[in-house]
């Protein structure tokens, strides 16, 4: 049997503790798996009642043999299958991360698939429409943010248990368009999560009306914007990209960062958005400002 080594993306936590989400970490160590597994069956079948697709995990990551799971012993085959239905289960999870039942069945996959190491990514991108919530907070407190690519600026705030909300995450965007980005992709990349691309809409129109931080949009905001704009589907997609054109073109017109528009953004920018044009529209310059330089035509 291979012995478990600590995981980089692992947090640290006291000895005789262990990681929860219901409970407090000392009184989690006190509760075994075995307490918890009606409870996850308890929270899925609720769950199965708001969307039956829920009923199918049921036999893949809920029967009594899952209690005694051990990724360590598992061949490579065996933990893809296990993998493949638990980032689908998350997926599924996080429009419905508020539920208690919802709570009852993370309890289990972090207790016993440790899903906060194996599926941080999809956790903190799937449930980041919950920044405003406590919940979310608390959920991100075990996760290992320290050195997180795009969100190590949550770790301090998290750690000493502050609250956190969307003009935190909107200043950020502001400072740093790879945040923007990340949440756009994410946002095209799940096509029917109507919460999610909601989500990213509200963040876009905040960034746009908000003075202090459209002051600091660059081009690559603008172009991450737009993509997204292009790219959005669902339900009120029209209006999703209506409110974020309306808001680039007002953000840039007042904004001396942004100056410098490829030739293609401009026609679009005039045919959907006439009226919201400056008059005197020689203060674009249209270039192919995206485009790197070593890919440009030069002839």
């Amino acid at each position: 049997m291979r012995l478990r080594v600590q995981q980089k993306d692992e947090p640290q936590l006291p000895k005789k503790a262990a990681p929860s989400f219901l409970f407090d970490i000392q009184d989690a160590a006190r509760i075994d798996v075995t307490s918890i597994y009606p409870l996850a069956l308890t929270g899925l079948d609720y769950l199965a009642t708001v969307d039956p697709s829920f009923s199918e995990f049921t036999e893949v990551l809920f029967p009594p043999a899952s209690k005694t799971f051990n990724r360590f012993t598992r061949t490579v085959d065996e933990l893809q299958k296990v993998d493949s239905a638990l980032a689908e289960l998350i997926k599924k999870l996080c429009p419905q991360f508020l539920l208690p039942a919802c709570h009852k069945v993370l309890e289990y996959l972090i207790r016993v698939y440790d899903v906060h190491v194996y599926h941080r990514e999809m956790l903190i991108d799937g449930l980041m429409p919950y920044i405003d919530s406590p919940l979310f907070v608390r959920l991100l407190q075990l996760l290992n943010l320290r050195t997180h690519p795009t969100y190590s600026f949550l770790d301090a705030r998290v750690q000493r248990g502050n609250l956190l909300n969307k003009q935190v995450l909107v200043a950020e965007i502001a400072k740093n368009p790879k945040v923007l980005e990340r949440l756009c992709a994410f946002s095209l990349s799940q096509p029917a999560s109507i919460y999610y691309t909601t989500f990213v809409s509200m963040l876009a129109v905040q960034l746009l009306s908000t003075r202090e931080a459209a002051e600091k949009l660059s081009a690559d905001h603008v172009r991450i914007l737009l993509k997204f704009a292009d790219l959005v589907q669902g339900v009120k997609s029209d209006q999703v990209q209506s409110l974020v054109w309306k808001g680039v073109v007002t953000a840039v017109q007042n904004n001396e960062n942004v100056t410098f528009l490829p030739e293609e953004v401009m026609t679009k920018l005039y045919a959907r958005n006439p009226s919201l044009m400056a008059k005197d529209h020689d203060q674009f310059i249209t270039v192919s400002h995206f485009v790197p330089a070593t890919n440009r035509n030069t002839t």
